[in-house]
């Protein structure tokens, strides 16, 4: 199984393709701001 976690902008739903892209970031990247796990956590974008 794999995961990867992003934040969101509020009041916005991901796509089944962002998600696949995130997860395959994750692959090439490992953990960064754009992708990351529940090991790694990243803060919150401040929203504006």
């Amino acid at each position: 199984m794999q995961l990867a976690a992003w934040w969101v902008p509020r009041g916005t739903i991901p796509t089944i393709e962002e998600g696949k892209a995130r997860l395959n970031t994750l692959s090439l990247l490992g953990e960064t701001v754009d992708a990351f796990s529940f090991k790694n956590q990243f803060p919150a974008p401040d929203e504006k």
